[in-house]
């Protein structure tokens, strides 16, 4: 009897999250719609193999340090030297070099439903790509 009710109070908190509003579904449909190309790990593993290229791996932990917003990392306390070279970093537009950001919402390395239906990137997006939207202006058009 305990499990049963349980279960039901976890589906019941669930299903609060299960549905986004009609603004921030807009939002996530106009960051989807501008975000740039994203070479997938197979592409990306050719052109390192084929060109020789040195790439430079980015991922939440990354832009949040750029934005400087890591104030709670166990691993990498804030640093302005650090946030402005991987801004430097995520702009360079070189032959032999490519950037690697994670795409909009990435069918493997990405934790689906990770708030109601909303995956990990989606969420991460919707919260913080005002500030990381910039940076990534570079690789637009």
């Amino acid at each position: 009897m305990k499990n049963k009710w349980i279960r039901r109070g976890i589906r019941l908190v669930k299903s609060r999250f299960e549905h986004i509003d009609k603004e921030s579904e807009e939002k996530l449909k106009k960051i989807e719609a501008e975000f740039p190309h994203v070479l997938s790990t197979s592409e990306t593993l050719k052109a390192i193999i084929e060109h020789h290229i040195t790439i430079s791996r980015f991922g939440d932990a990354e832009f949040d340090i750029c934005n400087q917003e890591n104030l709670k990392d166990p691993y990498q306390r804030p640093n302005d030297k650090l946030s402005k070279r991987l801004k430097e970093i995520l702009l360079v537009r070189e032959d032999g070099f490519l950037a690697c950001i994670p795409p909009f919402n990435a069918p493997n390395n990405n934790i689906k439903n990770y708030y109601g239906r909303l995956s990990f990137w989606e969420l991460y997006w919707l919260q913080k790509y005002e500030k990381i939207g910039p940076l990534l202006s570079v690789y637009w058009g």
